[in-house]
């Protein structure tokens, strides 16, 4: 169930709702929004008569069921949508640029990398560490070096329980990635810290799948989630995974988080970033994770997904005529 309660209700009639919640055996979340407060019951529970005591409860306009096994991250519990804090920037307030590596580097490599981002235009600064999850032992100083010296918040992939806590101290968000969305022991612990979440989705997970595990994250207690679409398995052979602009479209539509693409990891070449980046944005995105690289197109080391990062300048420009174009059209 859902609890809508009245415009400007009473404090004291949402606690009321909640009380009763709680003696029935369920639990409640409280979204509170500037003008009405929506409530989020947890647990099964189809009984009508509660149904009705509920809405019959001063201050409540109404009592919907909802089947979505995803409660709190559903859309209707926050129809406008999320915004979470990234540093100085917010995910969910227009179409966020968070440029970085994919592969693990040395310090010093991370940082100058972060500086020429932050030239192209980017927002935020993604910190990778492979396919292997290697943490490097100056991972932690260069994250710091990035904040504090080149000024861009930090998105820090994050592989074990064990590095939620230390990762937090020195990064703005922690990245989720898709080969680790169903460690539920890393996911739970995600959700009793205090840093935003993107939970990436696996290549083979439906959307719900998806969302339920977002949803896990917020019961631990995390209320700033966003995921990040990276590309499906399916039977094309001339991409590394087909970015699912679907799933971006439809995430929106289920899902009051905001919703970030990888064009980067789905294409698998870097000639194709900019193409997929445009129609991630069309389709919706909040966000966008782009690798990028130092070295000219010919570099190997970076990988073949990684654009030269002189490109990000004008491919920024680009997204950022494209977002105007589409925010003059719905407007």
């Amino acid at each position: 169930m859902i609890v809508i309660m009245q415009q400007r209700a009473e404090a004291v009639a949402t606690s009321r709702v909640v009380r009763r919640l709680e003696a029935a055996g369920l639990g409640a979340y409280v979204f509170r929004g500037e003008e009405r407060n929506v409530i989020a019951v947890l647990g099964t529970n189809e009984d009508e008569v509660l149904r009705d005591e509920l809405a019959g409860l001063p201050g409540v306009e109404r009592v919907d069921w909802t089947t979505r096994p995803f409660k709190l991250a559903s859309r209707e519990v926050r129809p406008a949508g999320t915004t979470i804090p990234l540093g100085r920037a917010r995910l969910g307030a227009g179409l966020l640029i968070v440029a970085g590596g994919w592969r693990p580097r040395p310090a010093e490599e991370l940082v100058a990398l972060a500086r020429d981002v932050r030239v192209g235009g980017a927002d935020a600064f993604w910190a990778g560490r492979g396919d292997s999850g290697e943490l490097r032992r100056d991972y932690i100083s260069a994250l710091d070096e990035i904040r504090d010296v080149v000024g861009l918040p930090v998105v820090a992939s994050v592989w074990e329980p064990g590095e939620v806590e230390r990762l937090s101290r020195h990064a703005d968000a922690l990245k989720i990635p898709a080969q680790q969305m169903q460690n539920f022991p890393l996911v739970d612990e995600a959700g009793r810290g205090d840093r935003p979440v993107l939970v990436c989705r696996g290549p083979s997970a439906k959307v719900e799948e998806w969302l339920m595990v977002a949803e896990r994250v917020l019961r631990s207690g995390n209320m700033q989630v966003a995921v990040c679409e990276q590309g499906i398995r399916t039977f094309e052979p001339s991409v590394h995974a087909t970015l699912d602009f679907s799933a971006v479209a439809v995430t929106k539509r289920l899902s009051h988080l905001p919703v970030l693409a990888n064009p980067s990891l789905a294409a698998g070449h870097h000639d194709l970033v900019a193409e997929l980046s445009l129609g991630a944005a069309a389709a919706g995105a909040d966000g966008l994770l782009l690798d990028v690289h130092q070295g000219g197109a010919e570099e190997t080391g970076a990988g073949a997904q990684s654009l030269p990062v002189s490109e990000l300048a004008p491919l920024v420009a680009r997204l950022t005529a494209t977002s105007a174009a589409l925010a003059g059209r719905s407007a």
